[in-house]
């Protein structure tokens, strides 16, 4: 009984905040691939703007 409450007390809070920090890692890398994109996409309007400059 006491290694189940040991169990219960100790590895399921700590099993919680690693999913917790699973967790903000995922949405944190994401929120980062989205900056990349938005960033890509930027960058190949401007060169598309210097391109057209530089055809006219």
């Amino acid at each position: 009984m006491k290694i189940v409450n040991y169990i219960l007390t100790m590895l399921l809070p700590k099993g919680m905040i690693l999913d917790h920090c699973i967790e903000r890692w995922f949405e944190h890398r994401r929120i980062r691939i989205e900056e990349e994109k938005v960033r890509n996409e930027t960058m190949r309007i401007e060169l598309m703007k210097q391109q057209s400059l530089v055809a006219v």
